[in-house]
């Protein structure tokens, strides 16, 4: 009796939605990594350029009492909070901890504490880094890719889960069938007979 095709068919279905939703888990799982990745790359590299500055900035106030100039161009020297742009320093006063902010018009703004000796009040190292910005430009493009990604993949796990083997192969059975006696006194082997053994028996002497 061979089984009905139907529960074979439910397996087969259940198999596909198990390999597609595991995909697509996946592929969600490493494509926020991979912006996760690279936005805290870009960060950290405009903090490595805050730091050095802030510590040339210092050294500059040690020595001559006053701040110096940055070397970078996107940086400035901001000496009273409620000087810095875009409304930063209201914001600053709710989230004193905050170093990051998105200004007008597309500016985006990184910034770090400058604190000389007292009594000299804190000052503001402040980098509009709009024009340097390399992950956010191309972030519409970096979804769609990821997308595109998962779809194949999910694709992909659709085929290996609908994929079946064809019917399973059947050796032949040379034993002698249930309800089968012997004949002219022949006895029935559990291997093929040839016409040249010594019994003469060939599955044919076996009778139901």
């Amino acid at each position: 009796m061979s089984a009905s095709p139907l529960p074979r068919r439910r397996l087969r279905n259940r198999l596909m939605l198990v390999f597609a939703g595991f995909t697509l888990l996946l592929a969600m799982l490493f494509g926020l990594y991979a912006l996760l990745f690279v936005y805290t790359v870009e960060d950290r590299l405009f903090d490595t350029l805050l730091e050095r500055e802030a510590a040339a900035q210092q050294a500059h106030y040690a020595a001559h009492g006053r701040w110096s100039p940055p070397r970078n161009g996107f940086m400035d020297v901001v000496e009273r909070t409620d000087a810095l742009p875009d409304g930063i320093g209201d914001v600053l006063g709710e989230e004193p901890a905050r170093r990051e902010f998105a200004g007008t018009q597309g500016r985006h703004y990184h910034l770090r504490a400058l604190d000389p000796p007292a009594p000299a009040p804190r000052a503001w190292l402040v980098a509009e880094v709009s024009g340097l910005l390399a992950v956010r430009p191309m972030r519409s493009e970096m979804l769609q890719l990821l997308a595109w990604t998962g779809t194949i993949a999910v694709a992909l796990a659709l085929l290996v889960g609908g994929w079946r083997d064809g019917p399973p192969h059947r050796s032949h059975d040379w034993r002698r069938p249930s309800g089968t006696r012997r004949r002219n006194g022949c006895r029935p082997t559990s291997r093929p007979a040839s016409p040249t053994t010594r019994s003469g028996c060939s599955p044919a002497a076996w009778t139901t």
